[in-house]
């Protein structure tokens, strides 16, 4: 074979082993970052699930678990301003996600857990629609925290001051409504 042909040959397999050889680059540090949203021993086992790469497109499952746990990495939107939010979450809030991105009322019949361990990127304190900070939406950024859900709980008397450096209720008054557990400490995040 003449070195032409060979290099007419050779180039469109070296360019497309070279593409999946970066995507699969690009597969595992969201990997590596959705599982560093929460424990170990939650994580190892968790199926990993991407956001979608574009509006209207599925969301991706990066791998396969067996623990009932999903982790995501941090969402791209956020990834481009230089921030992150991986998160892992249980059944429970997994169907909560799902409502709340179908702007339905999530269904709680059992406690749910949600891990992120490496804070958040900021969002309302009341209103989960909002996208941005604005005068009156109480924006704020949370550093690690655990997030809980609570089968026909009552939140009144939880306090809703994220800066009080307790437990708080974020979203009250909405079918979102949730507690935010700040947690600190080397030990418990990378």
């Amino acid at each position: 074979m003449k070195p032409t042909r060979l290099v007419f040959v050779l180039l469109p397999l070296l360019v497309g082993l070279t593409l999946i050889t970066l995507a699969q680059g690009d597969a595992n540090s969201k990997i590596a970052d959705a599982m560093s949203a929460g424990p170990a021993s939650i994580a190892e086992n968790a199926t990993i699930i991407d956001w979608p790469n574009a509006e209207g497109a599925e969301m991706t499952v990066l791998r396969e678990g067996t623990n009932g746990w999903v982790c995501y990495p941090s969402n791209p939107l956020v990834v481009a301003e230089g921030d992150e939010d991986p998160m892992c979450l249980d059944e429970v809030w997994q169907g909560w996600i799902e409502a709340l991105l179908a702007g339905e009322s999530p269904t709680i019949e059992r406690l749910g857990i949600a891990y992120m361990l490496r804070g958040d990127a900021g969002t309302s304190n009341i209103d989960p629609t909002a996208t941005g900070p604005t005068d009156g939406n109480e924006w704020y950024v949370a550093g690690p925290h655990i997030m809980l859900l609570m089968p026909g709980l009552n939140y009144e008397g939880i306090s809703t001051d994220h800066a009080s450096g307790g437990p708080s209720v974020m979203w009250p008054d909405t079918p979102y409504a949730h507690i935010m557990v700040p947690i600190s400490g080397d030990e418990v995040h990378p």
